[in-house]
């Protein structure tokens, strides 16, 4: 989800734009993680609803570091973020206010919809040339190293570490560097097998569908019933010690019981 690099150019070119100031009255600032803006102007929608007169302003993808440090720096009235906080973070006074889960899948053109078992993923990406079930090429597509998604795949699937960083030496073998553009290259290289979430795949209306593991499509219910093996952790991350209700206000109806309709919607589960 966040890369260093791109997290932090992302994090100067927005705090470059923005007004390093609190947000106005009746306005709520956010960015952070690529991967859950979309889902958030979703939720932020429902929000205004009920609060017509509050307006949620979503910047564009600072990655989560990105968004922290604007969130510190007062850029920011809420940050979203696909990691944990670090010491220094709460230290300066972030925490995590609200958080969900959603499926981390393998998506691929809608027509070539497949399952696989767990243990057949590595060697779709040692293999120097995998194949679809229909015996089409497969290609894969990785994440940036510095990434959340490929250790914590790592970890889950035996010998997928070494896999990927067969893959990896590879010269063929293209990255997704952000959230958006490895979404960008699933969606236009022919046969693309690429890791990404349910949450933007939905929330972002993409061309793109799961791959069933073990047979289990990856859902929200799949995942709260533990059927669906891989899921990734958002945060909604605001400062201990703010001062504005129309930030308390829309948290208080982040942790209400009928929000689960809307992340439902977009592919998520409350982690709360």
């Amino acid at each position: 989800m966040n890369q260093r690099a791109t997290g932090g150019f992302a994090f100067l070119l927005v705090l470059a734009i923005a007004i390093p100031q609190p947000a106005k009255s009746g306005e709520v600032v956010i960015s952070g993680t690529g991967m859950a803006l979309a889902a958030i102007k979703i939720v932020g929608d429902a929000y205004q609803s009920h609060a017509p007169k509050t307006v949620i302003n979503v910047l564009p993808s600072m990655g989560s570091g990105g968004g922290l440090k604007a969130l510190t720096e007062g850029v920011l009235d809420l940050a979203l973020s696909a990691r944990r906080l670090r010491p220094k973070e709460v230290s300066a006074g972030l925490q995590e206010e609200f958080c969900f889960r959603t499926a981390l899948i393998f998506a691929t053109h809608p027509r070539l919809v497949a399952n696989f078992a767990i243990q057949d993923i590595p060697g779709l990406y040692s293999h120097i040339s995998p194949r679809w079930p229909d015996g089409s090429i497969l290609r894969v597509i990785l994440r940036a190293s510095s990434g959340s998604e490929m250790p914590y795949l790592s970890k889950q699937i035996a010998g997928l570490e070494d896999a990927f960083a067969i893959a990896r030496s590879r010269p063929d073998v293209i990255v997704g560097m952000t959230d958006q553009l490895n979404a960008d290259l699933a969606e236009k290289v022919a046969g693309a097998f690429a890791i990404t979430s349910l949450l933007q795949t939905v929330s972002e209306k993409r061309a793109l569908a799961p791959v069933s593991i073990n047979g289990v499509l990856p859902s929200p219910a799949t995942l709260k019933d533990g059927r669906y093996p891989f899921s990734m952790k958002v945060c909604v991350v605001g400062k201990q010690n703010r001062k504005s209700e129309d930030v308390d206000a829309l948290l208080a109806f982040l942790r209400t019981g009928g929000v689960q309709s809307v992340l439902d919607a977009v592919g998520a589960l409350a982690d709360n």
